[in-house]
C-alpha cells in the first residue's frame, strides 16, 4: 500500500473520531472485534451520557470501525451507537438501542429495543470494560 493512501485513510480516521468526539466526553475503552462480522472496531463511551434509568446504569457506547462494513444491509457503516444498561446488582446488560452510521455520522439504520432482555454480562468482552465506569457506587445503591 502506497503512503499517500495510508495517509488520506488516517485523515480520515482522525476526522471521524474528532467528529464523534464532539458529540459528548468520549473515553477509549478497548480495540475489538465484533462477533457477528469479525470487523476490527475501537470502543469508546460518552462519560457525560452516564445515568440511572430504574435499577439500569446507563451509557452511550460508540464503535468506530477501522473500514466501512461492505456487507449487505449494511453497506457503508462505520461506526455504531449503542444505547447500554447495566444492572450493577444483578451483574446484568441490554442494550436499547443500535444506530449504526455512515462515515458522515448520518444513520442508516436505527434499531429500538424498549423491552430487550438482560443478558449476563459478557467474559473478555467489552462488557468488562465498561462495567467499572457504570458500577463504581456499588456501596451506593441510590446515586
Amino acid at each position: 500500500m502506497e503512503i499517500g493512501h495510508l495517509l488520506r485513510q488516517l485523515i480520515a480516521l482522525m476526522i471521524l473520531s474528532v467528529s464523534v468526539a464532539n458529540a459528548g466526553d468520549l473515553t477509549f475503552i478497548a480495540d475489538a472485534v465484533n462477533s457477528g462480522n469479525g470487523k476490527k472496531y475501537k470502543a469508546y463511551i460518552d462519560q457525560s451520557t452516564i445515568h440511572r434509568e430504574g435499577a439500569y446504569e446507563t451509557v452511550k457506547v460508540v464503535s468506530i470501525y477501522e473500514n466501512p462494513i461492505t456487507a449487505a444491509g449494511f453497506a457503508g457503516v462505520k461506526s455504531m451507537v449503542n444505547t447500554f444498561q447495566v444492572d450493577c446488582h444483578r451483574h446484568v446488560k441490554r442494550v436499547t438501542y443500535i444506530g449504526f452510521l455512515n462515515t458522515q455520522e448520518q444513520v442508516l439504520v436505527e434499531e429500538k429495543y424498549p423491552n430487550a432482555p438482560d443478558e449476563p454480562l459478557g467474559k473478555n468482552t467489552i462488557d468488562q470494560k465498561i462495567q467499572p465506569y457504570l458500577c463504581i457506587h456499588l456501596t451506593d445503591p441510590v446515586k
